[in-house]
């Protein structure tokens, strides 16, 4: 049985094109370990109500799983982060990163911290220097 998955995407300034690409790496993830995407969410800005959006959303279509891009997704900071995935995670969510130094499902506190120490690498790599992104 392949497990359902929301993709969730965010481009901290306005960028569709973000939002796309972000999508685009989110898919091809989902298609490497068999998962099955059954809802989108895209947000603009700081995370917030799009997380609530992608946990109901998840709760309604029989989701398990999350996708996000890159751990940074979920906010930039320590705190914000961990808060972020907490709420996923007291859902009932695996969060799984498709893309960046470290990639895969976050399956504990430990990896989530050593992932968190990648976020600003992955944001060079992935997006470039725009710090409208970041």
């Amino acid at each position: 049985m392949m497990d359902n998955a929301i993709i969730y995407a965010r481009s901290a300034g306005n960028s569709e094109q973000q939002v796309k690409r972000q999508r685009k790496l989110c898919r091809s993830y989902l298609r490497e370990v068999g998962l099955t995407e059954v809802g989108f969410v895209a947000e603009y800005g700081h995370p917030g109500r799009g997380l609530s959006v992608v946990v109901n959303a998840a709760a309604s279509k029989g989701a398990t799983e999350v996708i996000i891009c890159d751990l940074s997704r979920l906010g930039r900071t320590s705190l914000v982060n961990l808060k972020n995935s907490n709420l996923l995670e007291e859902a009932g969510l695996t969060i799984h990163v498709a893309a960046g130094i470290v990639s895969g499902p976050v399956t504990d506190d430990d990896i989530r911290d050593k992932m968190l120490l990648f976020a600003e690498t992955d944001l060079n790599t992935l997006y470039g220097d725009d710090v409208t992104e970041r």
